[in-house]
């Protein structure tokens, strides 16, 4: 983690199956936001208000997800 510009998160999680026959599986995730810059969005906030990207990943055993977000950073 680089404060006060980057944060990091990473884990894991197990989820059980819903169908008989079927077997459970663990995942591992990570995620990351990134400090962008400060932008008052054509005065709908304050003039300090910092944006922030992000994005994540979710996977296990037959199967991938993803995400991008955008947002205020706090």
């Amino acid at each position: 983690m680089i404060p006060h510009w980057l944060v990091t998160r990473a884990g894991t999680y197990y989820e059980p199956s819903r169908f008989s026959g079927s077997l459970a599986r663990l995942h591992g995730t990570f995620g990351v936001d990134v400090k962008l810059f400060a932008w008052s969005a054509f005065g709908l906030f304050n003039d300090w208000t910092a944006w922030r990207l992000g994005g994540m990943v979710d996977g296990a055993r037959d199967y991938f997800g993803w995400s991008i977000s955008a947002g205020l950073w706090h």
